[in-house]
């Protein structure tokens, strides 16, 4: 076995077949990132023409030397060869003036049941191999990131039928929450890079409500010009005048269904169960005479144009789908749009043959003060807590010098 540089074609291959593969160790994320001015480097293990280990390394700059990351861990067929990768990244990290390199594996430490609870400790000898190897280990306490991965939230896709996938869903929120989308008529649809733009106003605008920076659009329109048929920007959109439609045949339904309860009451009017039906369809019909004035206003404004309400970007591979940036309009928040997207996107993986699936982060507090949590966990997945960071400095001093004068800067 030789530490040697990967090809492309090597590298994408074997990426593809890694089963623990994850969406940050791509071909498509080392082309992302030569087209947003990087200088990634692909090395590997090989044996004759066998490849046994693999990585995508990212160069940054810094003051003091270079930065050297491999975000998503190694992917390696046999404990050995991942070892002499590892020694080979390392001596890369050297042989370039590197000042820092950081290891992310894609592995959880602990994991929890679908409600946050449970928890139990995995992987601990993963921590142990590194610490031996001469790595210092920090656990990010950063809330949801994309890179600095905390909590996030799976779910493993072993359904035979799109009907088995839903039924898996919480009934009292995923299950709800997807009936009432579709009683009014939302379409998922893919969108096209011309929609984009609004996509990165929906994304942008949650991005402000709840705190956290948001990707450019020129970054959305990269991805989607590297990642081809590998990423889905998905988007929920709804025409108003039928969405009207579909609420007066609704409410229709309805003082058909009480017309009746009470004739019933007229004869018997002392009926426990129609009185309390009465007063049941007479709680639906108030409030779907709020959502027939709200509709009607949205009518007033976009007539029967198709107005995109929500949209989620999501990379794909042959191992995960990952849910990554997303954003919904909250003028439509009683529509219930993102439920549906994350519904055709299981569908998707199930439909590929797409074992897993990577919400990614959450807080990682289970008291119900996370919003985004509460909605993840709404799919009936698990939550984890991953492994965290490995560092490994080859000159320590000057190490720590670097990390000194970042601190003083605030930078």
């Amino acid at each position: 076995m030789q530490v040697a540089i990967l090809t492309d074609e090597e590298f994408g291959l074997f990426a593809d077949e890694m089963e623990y593969g994850n969406h940050m160790q791509t071909l498509e994320m080392k082309k992302l990132q030569e087209a947003r001015g990087g200088s990634p480097q692909l090395l590997g293990v090989k044996e004759g023409d066998q490849i046994l280990a693999g990585a995508l390394i990212t160069v940054s700059p810094l003051r003091m030397g270079k930065a050297v990351t491999v975000n998503g861990g190694l992917l390696a067929k046999t404990t050995e060869s991942g070892l002499l990768l590892l020694e080979g990244i390392k001596q890369f990290t050297k042989d370039l003036n590197g000042l820092y390199l950081t290891i992310t594996p894609m592995v959880p430490r602990k994991i929890t049941d679908w409600e946050g609870q449970n928890e139990r400790v995995v992987n601990a000898e993963v921590v142990d191999l590194y610490q031996q190897k001469g790595f210092s280990h920090q656990i990010y306490d950063s809330k949801m990131s994309t890179t600095e991965l905390n909590w996030i939230y799976l779910k493993d896709l072993t359904f035979d039928s799109p009907k088995a996938l839903f039924q898996s869903f919480d009934k009292k929120t995923g299950q709800y929450s997807i009936k009432q989308a579709r009683k009014f008529g939302t379409e998922i649809v893919e969108l096209t890079r011309d929609e984009l733009p609004r996509f990165k106003e929906i994304t942008a605008e949650t991005a402000d409500r709840q705190g956290y920076q948001d990707k450019t659009l020129e970054y959305y329109q990269t991805v989607y010009d590297t990642y081809g048929d590998r990423v889905k920007f998905i988007g929920a959109k709804i025409n108003f005048a039928n969405y009207l439609e579909q609420i007066t045949t609704q409410e229709e339904k309805l003082k058909r269904q009480l017309a009746k309860v009470n004739a019933h009451l007229e004869k018997n009017p002392d009926s426990r169960k129609k009185n309390n039906q009465r007063q049941e369809l007479q709680s639906q019909l108030m409030s779907m005479q709020k959502r027939k004035d709200e509709a009607e206003d949205w009518v007033a404004t976009y007539g029967d144009k198709e107005i995109l309400v929500a949209a989620a970007q999501f990379f794909v591979s042959p191992q995960i789908v990952t849910y990554v940036f997303a954003g919904s309009d909250e003028r439509f928040k009683k529509l219930h749009a993102p439920y549906l997207i994350q519904e055709y996107m299981m569908n998707y993986a199930l439909e590929s043959s797409i074992p897993h699936y990577n919400f990614l982060g959450i807080d990682g507090v289970f008291d119900g003060s996370d919003g985004v949590f509460q909605f993840k966990k709404s799919f009936k997945g698990y939550a984890a807590q991953m492994i965290g960071a490995f560092d490994w400095a080859p000159h320590p001093y000057k190490y720590k010098m670097y990390q000194m004068l970042k601190k003083m800067t605030g930078r």
